[in-house]
């Protein structure tokens, strides 16, 4: 359908309207826009040689590191500083830049400040993964001769025809007890081990599957599991009966969130503040040689007559 020319006259100039008014607009929130930015400046917050800030160190190990806080305000700032381990606070501290040797210097340079973080200590911190996870077992012998393996790796038979003998290996252990019993008599005999099994390598370690952050801390794959046996060897009379209880227990390192907190306000305005965050992750673990899997046993053996 063809416009008469009155009508094509009308709506050329709307569009011409719409267009000059898009420019006006987009070009007043442009220069609107720059002289907001300009008019407040902005402050900078980084780790000095962030490179070479650790992932990993020792309970009790010495942590220090720098930061560095730049003033592109156009007038003088306070400014307050944090220092958190998770979500507990362990340094903080006030400056101004520029200070007051520099206030009356020329508005708008460039200040900055480096701050010298020193000798943080901080404890390991491990998480127990859900609960303990336990089994149980029973056994039973029939005593007579037996034939079994000593420590030194030589074979012997028991030939007391008067004893009961109940060869046992326990966990952690790659030969085998013997346990003696009267068949006459009724008796117990209790032992304890306890084993610990590292987990993971801590030139490798890394967040565990589906770690979310919870008060500054993410779990890892690394830690150890701790398994506790407790055997009860019961003698009726010739009839021997054995209860193993073992518990383990999975225990993971956490790797810790360690922030920085920056607030700044004009000198002029403290209301008006503006917060800045940096952080890194860390792991503080309780033993240097938790790369190699160990099998730490505690194990004591009693006997009881009744």
């Amino acid at each position: 359908m063809s416009m008469e020319p009155s009508e094509r006259t009308i709506v050329y100039g709307l569009v011409a309207a719409c267009i000059v008014g898009i420019i006006i607009v987009g070009g007043f929130l442009f220069f609107a826009q720059g002289t907001i930015v300009s008019s407040q400046g902005f402050s900078e917050l980084y780790f000095v040689d962030h490179q070479k800030l650790p992932n990993v160190i020792v309970e009790n190990e010495p942590l220090s590191f720098l930061f560095t806080v730049v003033s592109h305000n156009k007038e003088p700032m306070n400014y307050s500083y944090e220092i958190y381990e998770g979500d507990q606070k362990i340094r903080s501290g006030v400056f101004t830049l520029p200070d007051e040797e520099r206030l009356s210097g020329e508005r708008g340079t460039k200040y900055n400040k480096t701050i010298d973080i020193e000798n943080v200590t901080l404890k390991s911190t491990l998480n127990a993964l859900d609960t303990p996870q336990i089994s149980e077992t029973q056994l039973t012998y029939n005593g007579g001769l037996s034939l079994f393996q000593t420590n030194d790796g030589n074979k012997e038979t028991v030939t007391d025809p008067s004893r009961i003998y109940y060869p046992v290996t326990l966990p952690g252990s790659s030969s085998q007890s013997i346990l003696s019993f009267d068949p006459h008599a009724r008796e117990t005999m209790h032992t304890t081990t306890i084993n610990r099994k590292a987990i993971g390598n801590i030139k490798t370690i890394s967040y565990a599957t589906d770690s979310i952050e919870i008060n500054g801390q993410r779990l890892s794959d690394t830690g150890y599991d701790i398994s506790q046996s407790d055997w009860t060897i019961n003698n009726e009379q010739g009839h021997i009966s054995a209860d193993v209880k073992t518990s383990t227990t999975s225990y993971r390192y956490n790797f810790e969130k360690i922030a920085v907190e920056l607030y700044a306000s004009p000198i002029d305005n403290p209301t008006e503040i503006t917060r800045y965050e940096i952080h890194f992750w860390l792991v503080v673990t309780d033993n240097p040689s938790v790369t190699e899997v160990t099998n730490n046993q505690n194990t004591m053996l009693t006997q009881n007559s009744v």
